[in-house]
């Protein structure tokens, strides 16, 4: 994995063919120019299975880190409670 300077964004995502949820957050960083580094892991895969516990703490995604993706600041979309 490569060594990001702090302050630099990384998103995590799933294939964009397939997740809806992953494209959003990578459109809207790349119509405002923000810049970021993207990883993309293919459900169900062994990279996905040996790589989605150190880069989402939910095991999920889309997730955006700041910094060092597993050792800085990770951003994820928590689901709205119904009440």
């Amino acid at each position: 994995m490569r060594e990001s300077a702090r302050g630099d964004l990384t998103l995590v995502i799933a294939n964009k063919n397939y997740s809806s949820w992953s494209m959003r957050p990578w459109v809207l960083l790349r119509a405002r120019g923000i810049s970021f580094h993207e990883v993309m892991l293919k459900f169900d895969s062994r990279e996905w299975d040996s790589r989605i516990g150190r880069l989402s703490p939910t095991r999920q995604v889309p997730v955006l880190w700041e910094g060092d993706p597993g050792g800085g600041f990770p951003t994820w979309e928590v689901g709205r409670a119904h009440v």
